[in-house]
């Protein structure tokens, strides 16, 4: 799927979310970061929750783009062994 990231739909994903934190860093709102990226908050909190399906790579370049991060510093990799233990 080109121009998506998946990121998982379930309770044991291996990809962790690191975006309230980020957005944290920066003093930001959710309502803040919303505004700044063109989208609603209850885009930015299905995001942060970990209950966004998907994120398009657009949208992944223009959060890093606003919070001044990389992408791994919003989609961080657990092993899925690290999350079971």
């Amino acid at each position: 799927m080109l121009g998506q990231l998946l990121v998982g739909y379930n309770g044991c994903m291996a990809i962790q979310i690191g975006l309230k934190e980020a957005r944290k860093k920066k003093k930001l709102s959710q309502n803040g970061l919303a505004g700044k990226l063109d989208m609603t908050v209850q885009n930015i909190q299905r995001i942060e929750a970990g209950r966004a399906k998907s994120i398009p790579i657009d949208t992944l370049d223009k959060i890093c783009e606003v919070l001044d991060c990389t992408p791994g510093d919003i989609l961080i990799y657990q092993p899925k062994k690290a999350i079971a233990t």
